[in-house]
């Protein structure tokens, strides 16, 4: 890595968080952490057949939570494997969506954008899972893959050893100059081209469409062993991680519907792959000597076609046009629709005569009564009373989210064409998640109780022997033996 990290706040935060514990168990040479993105926690029971891989496995073998939750908002790939990393919400993590408005820089941000490597860390705040085991233990390593930036990027932290994903111009696995990148990479890419992978392929159309089909999948699990393998992870007694994340899933969730053939076949697919990332962490570990936690950065509406839809461009016009109905401008109002985050004109305000604050109360009034729209926050002025006040609260980053925060009618879809399926409220089809337990130092059986994805990170930290603590609320949970 080149960055120098130089932050005293974290490195005390780190040295505090990775306080040695003796854990009654055999720390493991390996931990996997898988999230595969966009997988409702009904898909862990097949709509046909059954499964005989690693989802059955993990169901046979692992400790289930039934009632795993994300609980901010949006239920967004930023956001979600940023929280399954950090154990923090997006109001103390700084991810606030896959997007936000930047007003210093008077345009939109990319939640893994670095201003001075292109792609990277630096708008995380403070630290992961990953950053307090190697102050814990600088022999430990990290590693992190996925088909998607955001999601290696983001689970990875700020200091892991390898953060690596696909790039669809490329039509290769690619890192960051903000990382090392492995001397390996462009070897491991030729063998893909050589083996008939769908790499070899120039079209860089069907390149993005290979994230649109289970070989996807394949492809990530293959530089996952191949990373195990190059980085030696699990050979010594110096525990390591190494993070999954499987975006498949997502894509054609997008594309095709979570009911559709296509998410049959991949979910079928899936559970064969996660089979094989469960032998071949054995055979680099050993048996017995791996443990692996599997979960979801968000969910998805399981019958999308059957609900109210509205396009980003619909409902950013609907916006326009009821405050210019009230306070007619030259201009626009909306500068930035980052849904559900939304941003407005502060200085066209000021020029119009109008106060800030009494211009959003009364924005957020005409942005309420559009169709589709449930409720709209404004940052700082909660009402305690709103059952969803608690997930918005966790959620709002001060100088990031929007102005104004708008939660969508139940069974309403925000999404962008030709995509059918979506995801991104704080509703039960997006925000509940699997969260399974697996391996020597985990209980076998299955509970009913309602957890957090955003505890995974401190009950990890307590099966690798120390305590991490990143909430004030965060618990270990009762997974392990």
């Amino acid at each position: 890595m080149k960055r120098v990290m130089n932050s005293w706040v974290l490195i005390a935060g780190l040295a505090l968080c990775a306080v040695h514990a003796s854990p009654v168990w055999a720390v493991p040479r390996l931990l996997v952490v898988v999230s595969v993105d966009q997988m409702r926690a009904a898909y862990m029971t097949p709509s046909s057949g059954t499964y005989t891989g690693g989802l059955a496995r993990l169901q046979r073998e692992g400790y289930v939570f039934e009632d795993a939750r994300h609980v901010h908002a949006p239920t967004e790939t930023g956001p979600g494997h940023a929280v399954i990393s950090t154990g923090r919400f997006p109001g103390t993590n700084g991810i606030v969506g896959n997007n936000w408005f930047d007003r210093r820089l008077g345009s939109s941000t990319y939640c893994v954008a670095d201003s001075v490597y292109g792609l990277g860390p630096e708008l995380l705040w403070g630290y992961a899972l990953g950053d307090a085991l190697k102050a814990k233990d600088s022999e430990s390593r990290v590693v992190s893959v996925s088909l998607k930036d955001r999601a290696a990027i983001l689970l990875g932290g700020k200091k892991p050893d390898a953060a690596l994903w696909y790039s669809s111009k490329l039509g290769a696995f690619r890192t960051s100059s903000y990382y090392q990148e492995p001397k390996w990479l462009g070897k491991f890419n030729r063998r893909l081209r050589e083996k008939g992978e769908p790499l070899r392929d120039a079209t860089t159309t069907y390149q993005v469409e290979i994230a649109r089909t289970p070989e996807a999948d394949r492809m990530v699990l293959e530089l996952a062993l191949e990373a195990a393998k190059r980085f030696k992870l699990g050979r010594d007694d110096h525990p390591d991680i190494l993070f999954v994340s499987f975006s498949a899933t997502d894509y054609i969730g997008h594309r095709y519907g979570p009911d559709s053939p296509q998410m049959d076949e991949q979910l079928r697919r899936l559970d064969g792959l996660l089979g094989e990332l469960l032998d071949g962490a054995e055979r680099q570990a050993g048996r017995g000597r791996v443990d692996l936690i599997l979960t979801a950065d968000h969910g998805a509406h399981p019958h999308p076609r059957e609900a109210k839809r509205f396009t980003y461009d619909e409902i950013g016009a609907s916006i326009e046009r009821a405050l210019q109905y009230d306070f007619p401008v030259k201009g626009r109002w909306l500068i930035d629709n980052a849904f559900p985050n939304l941003y407005f004109d502060r200085d066209l305000a000021r020029r119009t005569g109008l106060d800030w604050r009494v211009f959003l109360r009364e924005a957020a009034k005409r942005v309420e009564a559009l169709d589709g729209i449930a409720k709209v926050y404004i940052p700082g002025e909660l009402d305690a009373a709103d059952p969803y006040a608690a997930v918005y609260a966790r959620s709002l980053a001060p100088g990031r989210s929007g102005d104004l925060v708008a939660r969508p009618s139940e069974n309403t879809i925000i999404y962008d064409p030709p995509d059918i399926g979506e995801h991104g409220t704080p509703y039960e089809y997006d925000y509940h998640v699997p969260l399974v337990f697996w391996g020597p130092d985990a209980k076998t059986g299955r509970s009913t109780d309602t957890v957090r994805v955003a505890d995974l990170a401190p009950t990890a930290a307590a099966l690798l022997g120390f305590s991490f603590k990143p909430e004030p609320d965060s618990r270990v949970l009762p997974a392990l033996k």
